[in-house]
């Protein structure tokens, strides 16, 4: 999601959720972003959730992403 920066209005705030026992750091999510993305779309922050707030489509509510000020 979109959040706000000082320097470049926004930027990117990834939320991942990790299987169990994957060990993972969110500065691996980040280099892997790096290796295989644009450079715009590399997240600044990343924030592991155990879950993802759905709707009962099971879309993700990025609205609600943006509202756990986490």
């Amino acid at each position: 999601v979109g959040v706000p920066d000082a320097l470049l209005g926004q930027a990117v705030k990834a939320f991942v959720t990790l299987r169990p026992g994957c060990g993972v750091l969110p500065r691996d999510v980040v280099r892997h972003c790096q290796a295989h993305t644009e450079s715009h779309m590399v997240p600044k922050y990343v924030v592991v959730v155990d879950s993802l707030p759905v709707t009962e489509s099971g879309k993700v509510q990025h609205a609600a992403l943006r509202g756990l000020g986490i």
